[in-house]
């Protein structure tokens, strides 16, 4: 392996408490965002999710995926344009990779092959298109596996996206990680873009047009906590973090006293 990506993945795997496989799919998504990066995609999307929250603001377990939400509103981008960067970046490290999807534009399934090994390694990447609200972006620059500029979503439209998450319609839907993600962004004093979230809720359907406020927010998302199986849901999360005896406070009620002290951008 290239050394620095080898150093790459020796870091990755002191970061998380998981296979040599996860740290390599770290190393390998980060090819795949310095490639998007130098074919000008992060001027049309930002990074969203929680590997957004990973790489910029230290969360502390690992996703499978790259997402990302397009800047323009009706905007339908798709990943062809920007693939061929991606193939040429990777192929700079010694790395072949290859698109396997067959699914819609907005969708790209990579499968990479280090040095010829027979293991294959998944990356997924993902665009949301974005139809109403203004999401709020900053850019970061990034130093490994080269110095590249990374067009993100700010830390209160993270959290925004977080409590969609959390809002859904169907709680049978909602993951463990969004919870987990939810109280990581709370811990470190994030506040919400309102108007960003009331943008996502009117988008699925789950508000009328009315303005959010702080404290309907909080009734809402106290309101789903007391619908959910705490237990099955810090299971889902378990595999991906370091300190498990976390997850053991987990209930609504923590949940609502977490919640007391949500607050909006000024």
């Amino acid at each position: 392996m290239n050394t620095l990506l080898e150093q790459m993945k020796k870091t990755r795997a002191r970061e998380f408490a998981q296979d040599e496989k996860v740290a390599l799919r770290g190393v390998f998504q980060e090819i795949v965002l310095c490639g998007l990066a130098r074919s000008g995609f992060f001027e049309k999307a930002a990074l969203c999710g929680s590997t957004a929250l990973r790489l910029c603001y230290g969360l502390d377990r690992f996703s499978d995926s790259l997402e990302f939400v397009t800047k323009k509103e009706g905007e339908m981008l798709s990943f062809d344009k920007y693939y061929p960067s991606v193939l040429k970046e990777a192929a700079s490290f010694g790395v072949a990779v290859k698109r396997v999807d067959t699914g819609p534009a907005g969708f790209m399934n990579l499968q990479f092959n280090e040095n010829g090994e027979d293991e294959k390694i998944q990356v997924l990447c993902r665009l949301i298109y974005q139809e109403k609200g203004k999401d709020g972006c900053e850019h970061r620059y990034r130093l490994l596996p080269v110095p590249y500029e990374l067009c993100l979503l700010d830390a209160p439209t993270l959290l925004a996206e977080t409590i969609s998450s959390l809002l859904h319609q169907n709680s049978r839907r909602l993951k463990g990680t969004d919870l987990y993600d939810y109280i990581f962004q709370i811990s470190r004093g994030s506040e919400v873009n309102l108007s960003g979230l009331q943008g996502m809720l009117e988008k699925d359907g789950r508000l009328s047009p009315q303005p959010c406020t702080i404290e309907s927010v909080r009734d809402m998302l106290c309101g789903q906590f007391q619908t959910l199986d705490f237990k099955k849901l810090a299971a889902e999360v378990d595999p991906y973090i370091r300190d498990h005896a976390a997850l053991q406070l987990w209930n609504a009620d923590f949940f609502c006293k977490v919640t007391e002290k949500l607050q909006a951008v000024s």
